[in-house]
């Protein structure tokens, strides 16, 4: 692990708790929606939409932005008992695998974020040339985005067949 990595992973830890909480005590909404049991084709529109997502995030990482959004998600993993019916401990302890999952797809977007602009910086006062960037942004379409792709995978057959069942059982 790049040493710098573990100073952004205390950053966006402590953002990420921050933003989480935020969610978890905001007023709530009165729809409660009915929970049905998930199903393959489930985990595949929750993959393709999450991907679509998280490509998305790396597109405007470029411009600095996806952090804002990371955020929001993280907002909105903190609210998500809410519409559910259940107690949030019941919740959270369904969904928190599936959660990690896609925290940790967040936390490697925001650390993509930072680095990009390091490597822009660091290009422009000259300390950097052109080939480094490219193997930054070779090493992101070959190594990084796919990695990230596979934990979504992941997360989404688990937010199906262990999280949502569950939440079934525990309702």
């Amino acid at each position: 692990m790049n040493p710098g990595h573990k100073k952004l992973i205390l950053v966006f830890t402590v953002l990420s708790l921050i933003f989480f909480f935020l969610g978890f005590f905001s007023p709530g909404s009165a729809d409660i929606r009915p929970m049905n049991k998930l199903v393959f084709r489930d985990a595949c529109f929750i993959f393709s939409f999450n991907t679509i997502n998280i490509l998305i995030m790396f597109a405007i990482s470029l411009l600095g932005i996806s952090p804002i959004f990371l955020f929001k998600f993280i907002f909105g993993m903190g609210a998500g008992w809410q519409s559910v019916g259940v107690s949030p401990w019941l919740y959270y302890a369904a969904s928190l695998i599936h959660g990690l999952l896609e925290w940790i797809v967040c936390l490697i977007i925001f650390i993509f974020t930072i680095e990009h602009f390091q490597f822009l910086i660091s290009f422009f006062m000259k300390k950097n040339n052109i080939a480094q960037i490219k193997k930054f942004y070779f090493k992101t379409c070959v190594r990084t985005i796919p990695l990230a792709v596979f934990i979504l995978f992941i997360a989404a057959l688990v937010e199906v067949y262990i999280s949502n069942r569950l939440l079934i059982f525990l309702k």
